[in-house]
């Protein structure tokens, strides 16, 4: 029973990873991109236009 139970866990993580990969490869794009150019980051959270200083 607990081989069964581990065995289905790991098959429901796995359709859930595939069929989230789109939305969870945009996340980490999206946070990539912000960490090498966080510019638009500091100028929202400053109030200003986000240009570099």
């Amino acid at each position: 029973m607990l081989m069964t139970g581990a065995t289905t866990a790991l098959v429901v993580v796995t359709v859930l990873l595939t069929v989230f990969a789109g939305p969870i490869f945009d996340i980490a794009d999206d946070a990539g991109a912000n960490l090498k150019e966080p510019w638009s980051y500091i100028g929202i959270v400053q109030g200003s236009e986000g240009t570099k200083p």
